[in-house]
């Protein structure tokens, strides 16, 4: 009886083990998405510019990039949105944010659950200069 109940106790140490793991992996592979879709966004903002001498007032997630008429380029298929769940580690579930302060800059705030690369857990911020941690 002793080594049944020592077997099942091993049973779940190593399934709680495993189960962290998993989560763990999946919240790092959500981060990585969220680095990928907003240097993918930043590129079609900078090639946006390049054609029409300022950036797009907004954007909508989930939704296809281009340009007005008559010209009509479209720039992305898909803008792409946060990953679900959003509300990894401190991060409210909510979408990437994206604000133009002028023709000639903006802003994308987004937020990771954990350190992912240079950038730190939390809210982060896109510009045209690059990919900040917020201050």
């Amino acid at each position: 009886m002793i080594e049944i109940t020592v077997v099942f106790a091993i049973i779940a140490i190593l399934a709680t083990l495993i189960l962290t793991t998993f989560y763990k992996v999946r919240a790092d592979t959500r981060d990585t998405r969220r680095v990928a879709s907003i240097t993918q966004l930043r590129d079609a903002l900078e090639t946006y510019y390049r054609d029409e001498g300022e950036y797009p007032a907004a954007i909508t997630f989930g939704e296809e990039f281009s340009s007005e008429a008559p010209n009509s380029l479209i720039y992305m298929k898909e803008v792409p949105s946060n990953p679900s769940p959003r509300d990894d580690g401190d991060c409210p579930d909510a979408e990437f944010a994206y604000t133009r302060a002028d023709t000639t800059t903006y802003t994308i705030t987004f937020c990771l659950g954990d350190k992912s690369g240079h950038l730190l857990a939390g809210t982060n911020i896109a510009t045209p200069a690059g990919i900040i941690p917020e201050d």
